[in-house]
């Protein structure tokens, strides 16, 4: 039984394809899963012959009205709108298996195991998840038994189409075996051929040949895994399109010519040598990845909405702009949890910035100190009470103490709250933010007036109940100040697959000022500062570190334009929640 409650979702609509469901029908029997397969006009029937080989499989005819599904797969070729939105109500996240529709740039997570036209990104490509079987010694031109198989509907009868281009062409030196699918609507007859009708499994049969003609599609790469010499005779041009772009000798169905037959099938040998060089040869199991499969929350951190535009991905991570309220945030797969323990302020802040975080101690007070001075020009009342929220070892605490403020410290790992209590003196509690009761945690302390948090809040998947517990915690008039990297800075502008890729995979919302301002008035504060900070001109595409005119006016542009690399926030609570 899986680790996780997975939904299946093939296209099971007549004319797009048979592979999508059988494949599908596999790994939810394997998994014990659901598959979701309605009925009606326009899809295929549960025939009992084909449905018996898969007796695990639950085959559902609708879906639940809630979401209970840990993963939805989706395996529909080109899914449409309604689809989407339809199972996006009873899974937690969708992954797209191969998918090459518009849809491509909405599902959070993409794995291809096939070529594909669309040249949008997958998050994951692997054909060993098609599970084609051991590689097998490449069959001899000489070895005279063909295998024709055009899948399991084959509604452009190319079955019928080929046998008429064979008999009537002479072709008659090779014992030929036909696979007559689950819903072909012709069955013949093939006089000269033997006929197969529904292998539970081709794979088991392919090594009984020594060429195969099908389409282009799962059964194309079995034939080439299994040594076959393989030619493609495609039903339309997109499968032609794949069909070439992988490497195969293909032919469109109107192009069955003996002068154009001949040439490609005379290739086949050659073809085959070159395609058995893009095998993946590790082991892979598309059912055992599923078992495995975790993420990050898959929503907006700020208004939780999942209507999104995929702007960047890689194997672990895609980032999402909102729909709804344009933040950009990242949802992560397959990565552990993020602790922020000792050897996140030693070894992983050393190999960033080649200093450990105590060694970068005075360096960040020093940077403190503008920000203190900036905070008490905005209190109505200069000093305070100031909680740095992920103060870590204190370097801010200390500042803020030299600006006149009284500061309080508040972190998740233990032996930063135990540095600052007993190296430097200051009051802390060891807690997330997002559990934070200022009058119970420091009692006796008085009203809080300042909170900040120094490259802390991106570091949170939902921002909702963080900036409502802030609200809750600050006091009317109390301000909130933050720093955090900047989405429209030089290298989110101008480099932004490079941006995305480089940051860090525990940062889930990328900000701007023109958000920042948008969310904080949603939280009850007025933005009164931003300090645009962290100017880059190197980073400009093409530009050198090397001092020179056009370094100069890049740092120009910098400065005027607001294309630092962070920036830093300061708002006013002006309302209670």
């Amino acid at each position: 039984m899986s680790g996780n409650l997975i939904l299946f979702a093939p296209s099971v609509r007549t004319n797009f394809g048979f592979g999508h469901l059988k494949r599908c029908l596999k790994w939810a029997h394997h998994l014990k899963a659901d598959l979701f397969w309605p009925q009606g006009n326009g899809f295929f029937t549960q025939q009992d012959s084909l449905v018996s080989n898969y007796p695990d499989a639950n085959i559902i005819a609708n879906l639940p009205e809630n979401e209970i599904y840990d993963l939805v797969v989706l395996d529909q070729r080109k899914t449409s709108v309604e689809t989407q939105k339809m199972l996006l109500k009873v899974g937690k996240i969708l992954i797209g298996l191969d998918e090459g529709g518009e849809m491509r740039t909405t599902l959070p997570f993409l794995v291809d195991t096939l070529d594909n036209l669309n040249p949008r990104r997958p998050n994951k490509k692997s054909t060993n998840f098609l599970d084609l079987g051991s590689n097998l010694p490449i069959q001899s031109s000489e070895t005279s038994s063909l295998l024709v198989s055009f899948g399991g509907e084959d509604p452009q009868d190319l079955t019928g189409l080929f046998y008429d281009f064979w008999v009537n062409h002479g072709w008659n030196h090779m014992d030929v075996t036909v696979v007559l699918g689950p819903y072909f609507k012709q069955k013949g007859p093939y006089p000269g051929w033997k006929t197969l009708d529904s292998p539970p499994s081709l794979q088991e049969i392919l090594p009984l040949y020594g060429s195969l003609v099908t389409s282009y599609g799962i059964t194309a790469w079995e034939g080439v895994t299994a040594g076959l010499l393989t030619l493609l005779i495609n039903p339309s041009p997109y499968h032609q399109k794949l069909g070439l772009k992988a490497g195969f000798p293909s032919l469109l169905k109107n192009d069955l010519k003996e002068n154009l037959f001949y040439p490609a099938w005379a290739s086949r040998e050659e073809s085959l040598l070159r395609l058995r060089t893009h095998l993946n040869t590790e082991q892979g199991n598309f059912p055992t990845f599923l078992e495995s499969f975790h993420h990050s929350p898959d929503f907006c951190p700020l208004c939780h909405s999942k209507n999104r535009k995929i702007i960047a991905r890689d194997e672990h991570k895609t980032y999402s702009r909102c729909s709804e309220c344009t933040m950009v945030y990242l949802t992560t797969f397959n990565l552990p949890e993020k602790k922020y323990t000792k050897t996140y302020f030693h070894e992983e802040y050393q190999k960033q910035y080649g200093r450990t975080y105590l060694e970068d101690f005075d360096h960040i007070k020093s940077m403190g100190k503008e920000r203190v001075r900036c905070i008490n020009s905005l209190l109505q009342t200069p000093g305070g009470n100031l909680l740095d929220a992920g103060c870590a070892y204190g370097p801010f605490l200390a500042a803020a103490k030299d600006g006149g403020m009284r500061p309080f410290g508040l972190d998740v790992a233990s032996d930063a709250i135990i540095f600052i209590k007993e190296k430097l003196g200051f009051p802390g509690v060891e807690k997330s933010l997002l559990n934070l009761d200022w009058s119970g945690d420091f009692p006796g302390a008085g009203e809080l007036e300042a909170l900040t948090l120094w490259y802390v809040i991106e570091h949170f998947p939902d921002l909702d109940p963080l900036l409502r517990v802030i609200n809750k915690n600050l006091k009317l008039g109390g301000l909130l100040a933050f720093s955090t990297p900047h989405g429209q800075g030089i290298s989110g502008l101008f480099s932004p697959q490079k941006f995305y890729h480089e940051s860090p995979e525990d940062h889930f919302s990328i900000w701007s000022p023109k958000i920042a301002k948008k969310v904080l008035k949603r939280f009850g504060f007025q933005v009164k500062k931003i300090r645009i900070t962290g100017h880059h001109p190197e980073r400009f595409p093409g530009l050198k570190k090397s001092r020179g005119f056009l370094y100069e006016i890049i740092s120009a542009l910098s400065s005027c334009l607001g294309w630092g690399d962070t920036f830093e926030v300061y708002a006013r609570k002006v309302k209670n929640l």
